[in-house]
């Protein structure tokens, strides 16, 4: 496939869900998912085979690889940023990372109609989120984590804002903040959430170095320690 536009390998590995993709341009080619979290770094490989072979492409085709940084699972993103590296310095290709939370408020403000304020999150377990929060498409609060109760975001709403809370973590906050303003949008982390983006990035050469880059955990893993054999 020979083409003026850029073609990229999405790795979007963050959530439960594993969302290998190829994209010419700002379009999505084809995408595979899996929600087998404990072989993602199996299913990675096999789908960026399989991709490859559906699209048509050859690797050498391939110009940049683009990378979910995060927030969200440690394994998932560690499996995804160690793909990625080898696959960038073995074709000696860029690399692009683009926060999960910034390709659901990219979605959201693409849409034809949107909230005042877009408030993309991502399921950190139990009632915890992580977070960002736009303004008229504007970021007014980076990265963060934060427990769900029945007051947050009243900031916003009581300013008469209509509220958009967008992505897996979204759906259970509409149990706890009853307001009609607040309005809650299923969509889950995809590779296909990430198109847009890259190749604005890759057109302004915003690339991160192959070497010194990491994902945005937000938090530390939860590791413990094997209980001793008796």
């Amino acid at each position: 496939m020979k083409s003026k536009e850029p073609i990229f390998l999405i790795l979007e590995t963050s959530t439960e869900i594993c969302s290998i993709g190829i994209s010419k341009g700002r379009k999505l080619l084809s995408a595979k998912e899996s929600t087998d979290i404990p072989n993602h770094i199996e299913v990675v490989h096999q789908f960026i085979k399989q991709l490859i072979e559906e699209v048509g492409v050859s690797m050498t085709e391939i110009s940049a690889v683009v990378l979910s940084g995060g927030p969200g699972s440690y394994t998932g993103l560690r499996v995804a940023a160690a793909c990625a590296k080898g696959i960038c310095f073995s074709l000696s290709i860029p690399l692009i990372s683009i926060s999960n939370l910034e390709g659901l408020a990219d979605y959201a403000h693409r849409l034809e109609k949107v909230g005042d304020y877009v408030i993309p999150m991502i399921d950190a377990r139990r009632m915890e989120v992580y977070s960002s929060i736009y303004y008229k498409k504007r970021l007014i609060k980076e990265k963060f984590n934060i427990i769900i109760n029945e007051s947050t975001f009243a900031e916003y709403l009581n300013q008469g804002g209509v509220v958009w809370a967008i992505g897996n973590g979204a759906t259970k906050t509409s149990s706890l903040i009853d307001h009609p303003h607040y309005i809650t949008i299923e969509k889950k982390c995809s590779a296909e959430l990430l198109c847009n983006l890259a190749f604005e990035k890759f057109n302004n050469n915003e690339f991160e170095n192959i070497v010194s880059f990491s994902p945005f955990y937000l938090k530390k893993p939860n590791i413990t320690q094997a209980k001793p054999k008796l």
